[in-house]
């Protein structure tokens, strides 16, 4: 008992130091920006770090969870529900404060944002205001919503101000999707430690290995914005991109919740989680619809990548859906090949 209570401990410190040094990035600029902004209640625009929004609200949450495992630990059934819905509080409370953070303006370049020319004679001269930094410039710079912004330039940079934030809807939920797993991987592992239990290896290293892929696209999104362009139809490169991270994303996310039911008769344990996958491709699509005003960007141009009547998905969307689907059976029937299937109620009855 002591052997698994000093390896309890050490998992404890090694992962909250390897969060921290993850989260090394967001957590320094969002404290620098939050002394600024506590200083002198405004920010210059060189002093908004990238990804501060909203991945620094990620990491506190993330860290607070980890931080407080043993006493969500005492919880015990309610351990994880618990310790998940403080952290999505967490999440919403830190990001709403760096939403609300204001940024001068007072030597931008108001523009139009159509041709994006300098305005002539501004309305009224605005010094502060609320920025939508969400990487806005490559991820929300479509003819659908340009109209609907306030845009200003300094050097070869564009800030939006958008009049709906409801844009960031898919970004809310990517990022509880981010926080439930690493959190999800966190606390299995330190259960399957103090329960000194060697069978939880297979399903803490899919959760594992999915949680890793989608980290790892984030990043590379957040970096590249797949290449996408300011226009409604994607270059060949920034559909195939785009699509990958549709598909991965519900595979990511199908693949973790299986990893729960390995155990599970094979109707609930590979149905419910390509089920779940294809539900949360879908729900990034309508993210997508809402952020641009009921409409899609789009992979190409023809029948194939033309949205259908009264639905806003083309064929080749409904195939980036089931591809979803399609992967996470594929994962999840290879990984319960040589899996014990616990028997039903029925089957027990049978038996006797």
């Amino acid at each position: 008992m002591k052997i698994i209570n000093n390896n309890n401990k050490k998992f404890y410190f090694l992962s909250l130091a390897a969060l921290a040094v993850l989260s090394a990035y967001p957590l320094v600029n969002g404290v620098r920006m939050a002394v600024i902004n506590t200083a002198n209640g405004v920010l210059e625009p060189e002093q908004y770090a990238k990804y501060v929004v909203p991945y620094t609200a990620i990491c506190v949450a993330i860290l607070f969870f980890a931080a407080l495992l043993p006493v969500f630990q005492k919880l015990k059934r309610t351990a994880f529900p618990a310790g998940i819905a403080a952290a999505y509080g967490l999440f919403f409370t830190v990001g709403s404060y760096f939403e609300s953070m204001q940024i001068s303006v007072a030597d931008m370049t108001l523009i139009d944002t159509n041709t994006l020319s300098p305005v002539a004679e501004a309305a009224e001269a605005i010094d502060i205001i609320e920025l939508d930094l969400w990487q806005a410039v490559l991820c929300i710079a479509s003819p659908d919503i340009q109209q609907q912004s306030l845009t200003y330039k300094m050097q070869d940079t564009y800030y939006y101000v958008m009049d709906d934030p409801s844009y960031k809807v898919h970004y809310y939920l990517i990022s509880l999707i981010l926080i439930t797993m690493v959190c999800g991987l966190v606390y299995g592992i330190a259960k399957a430690i103090r329960n000194n239990d060697a069978t939880k290896t297979k399903p803490i290293l899919l959760r594992g290995v999915s949680t890793a892929v989608l980290v790892a696209l984030c990043v590379f999104a957040n970096m590249t914005a797949f290449f996408r362009q300011a226009d409604p139809i994607q270059t060949p490169l920034a559909s195939f991109l785009t699509g990958l991270f549709f598909v991965m994303l519900g595979a990511t996310v199908g693949v973790f919740a299986g990893s729960y039911m390995l155990g599970k008769d094979k109707h609930v344990g590979v149905g419910a989680p390509v089920l779940l996958s294809l539900c949360v491709t879908v729900l990034m699509y309508v993210g997508e619809a809402v952020m641009m005003k009921g409409n899609l960007y789009r992979f190409g141009t023809g029948w194939f990548f033309t949205g259908l009547p009264d639905i806003v998905l083309a064929p080749v969307d409904i195939l980036i859906v089931l591809l979803a689907g399609a992967a996470t059976w594929l994962v999840l029937r290879t990984a319960r090949k040589r899996e014990t299937v616990k028997p039903t109620n029925h089957e027990l009855i049978d038996t006797a």
